[in-house]
């Protein structure tokens, strides 16, 4: 091969490279987190472009334990990291420790590890969950916000693999639960009142 026709080939080679990095950095500033106002999920939050599954909506609505009346499951994935996000209104007040021990019967046999705090988001009644299970032999980290508002209950829900490299993912995923606005009509601002 010639020098000339191997520095060609060079450059075409760095250039097949440049072009590759921006079309995954572009790939990748499009799926970004960014705000979104969910308004039929009364929700306002910051992660990855969220898409409705109805397929999910379909499932949970079937299930005859919960007695939901609507539901919007909502889903993305970011850096190996599903975030999920459920918003359903019951028939009946649901009960925030049933959720907790629905997500440690659903992964009983993961060898699951996990820790739950009651919180507040907003003023409405909620609890934290926080751990981690196995998977096919790999470990996964959990996050889950559930927070409640008599008969409306919302699931912020991340989870990613666990490794040396998942100091991103813990950054985003509490960047993410850390964003929740739950819509309360009780809370009005100065703008929202109206005077006579």
């Amino acid at each position: 091969m010639s020098k000339k026709a191997f520095t060609l080939s060079f450059v075409l080679l760095i250039a097949l490279v440049a072009i590759a990095v921006t079309l995954y950095k572009i790939q990748d500033n499009k799926n970004s987190p960014l705000e979104q106002v969910l308004n039929k999920s009364k929700i306002t939050i910051t992660a990855p472009p969220f898409t409705r599954s109805l397929s999910n909506e379909e499932k949970l609505k079937k299930n005859p334990n919960d007695k939901i009346k609507e539901v919007h499951f909502y889903k993305s994935k970011y850096k190996d990291a599903n975030y999920t996000l459920i918003f359903a209104q019951y028939l009946k007040e649901p009960i925030l420790d049933s959720v907790a021990k629905s997500i440690q019967l659903s992964l009983k046999d993961n060898n699951l590890i996990l820790t739950s705090t009651k919180n507040k988001i907003d003023g409405f009644e909620g609890i934290y969950l926080e751990g981690s299970f196995e998977k096919d032999n790999k470990k996964y980290a959990l996050k889950n916000q559930v927070i409640k508002d008599k008969l409306n209950l919302w699931q912020v829900l991340v989870i990613y693999p666990q490794s040396e490299k998942s100091e991103k993912n813990d950054i985003l995923s509490d960047k993410y639960i850390s964003s929740i606005e739950i819509e309360n009509p009780n809370n009005k601002t100065d703008d929202d009142d109206e005077t006579n």
